[in-house]
């Protein structure tokens, strides 16, 4: 069961992280559910694209929600990610029990895309700010998609590649950009909850005082 999972906060479109999605499907060929309609499932329940499945990838997710909805989905989240095994639920057909060993991969263009908690531990979150590049140098990259040496070169890459430092048990990082994201998620009666009990001088206050905060 991975233990952390990653979200990709870019501030532009057209970065070319589709690509680097169907470069992973190629190299974990049947085993990678690419294009996951997560804010479908975290509505509605249904998941039958996750059976049998290793590698999830998540475009363009933007989960925006506060109150008891955001606490749904984000309950919903967590035992996707947690549990050990997981409860497959297909739009047709029966639902069944499978062992969990997904791993997510999220792309985004929105900071609150996520509806993480103060303190979760399962989210290594990077943000990029860059442009994109030139026209030509994408349909350099979307040919090599039908590569089949270039694929190949990718899978040996990581199959060479040293982790033996890796610590699958390790909590995420806490860094900026999850930080940004955890913010982000939060009402405007949270934030200033957060900034009422931080800054406050004392651990008491009338309520109508807070209620004017």
């Amino acid at each position: 069961l991975p233990h952390t999972h990653f979200a990709h906060v870019a501030r532009q479109h057209g970065l070319g992280r589709n690509w680097v999605g169907s470069v992973l499907a190629r190299v974990f060929a049947g085993v990678t559910a690419l294009g996951f309609d997560l804010s479908g499932y975290l509505h509605n329940g249904f998941n039958g694209l996750l059976s049998c499945k290793e590698l999830v990838i998540v475009d363009d997710l933007h989960e925006k929600r506060h109150g008891t909805g955001r606490a749904d989905a984000e309950d919903t989240l967590r035992r996707a990610l947690t549990e050990e095994f997981t409860s497959i639920n297909p739009k047709y057909g029966k639902q069944r029990i499978e062992k969990n060993s997904k791993r997510w991969m999220v792309w985004s263009n929105r900071e609150d895309a996520l509806p993480l908690g103060a303190g979760d531990r399962r989210w290594n979150v990077v943000r990029h700010d860059g442009e994109p590049r030139s026209a030509d140098y994408y349909t350099m990259l979307y040919g090599l998609l039908d590569d089949a040496d270039f694929i190949a070169s990718i899978r040996e890459y990581l199959v060479q590649r040293d982790i033996s430092r890796f610590n699958p048990g390790a909590h995420a990082m806490l860094n900026q950009a999850k930080i940004d994201m955890i913010d982000a998620g939060r009402s405007d009666l949270e934030r200033n909850a957060a900034l009422l009990v931080a800054h406050w001088p004392s651990d008491l206050v009338r309520s109508s005082v807070a209620a004017r905060i």
